[in-house]
């Protein structure tokens, strides 16, 4: 005879409880690699923090980093095994905003003209006459 078949109810749910436990740590210690992979650091400040601006000329370039981050942040929402079915659905939708977001923002700055000067207060146009 099997040992499984000698174990009394408590001692079979203890040790079911104990490879349950064994099994969900395992999966957890697995996705935080693929996470580490997937955003390149173990790190989850590394992955919202945006490196410093040192020009504010790319700020547009920043802000599309940001979104990157975000997305990130959102996937790792829609990839957890700890959320709803609705939950996932509503980080989906954001997924999508932010996703197409960082898409109008590249199709943005690949428009825009090299000799462009900037929009922001400091690079604007300058007033020439006074209005009356």
């Amino acid at each position: 005879m099997e040992d499984w078949e000698n174990e009394t109810w408590a001692e079979r749910s203890a040790r079911e409880r104990h490879e349950e436990a064994q099994e969900a740590a395992a999966r957890h210690a697995a996705r935080e690699r693929f996470l580490g992979k997937l955003f390149g650091s173990s790190d989850r400040h590394d992955w919202l923090a945006p490196a410093a601006i040192e020009d504010f000329d790319d700020l547009l370039s920043c802000q599309a980093a940001q979104l990157q981050n975000a997305a990130r942040f959102t996937l790792e929402d829609v990839l957890s095994d700890h959320i709803s079915l609705e939950g996932r659905a509503k980080a989906v939708g954001a997924l999508t905003r932010l996703v197409q977001t960082n898409i109008a923002i590249a199709k943005a700055l690949r428009t825009a003209e090299p000799e462009a000067k900037s929009k922001t207060v400091r690079g604007g146009r300058t007033v020439k006459d006074v209005q009356d």
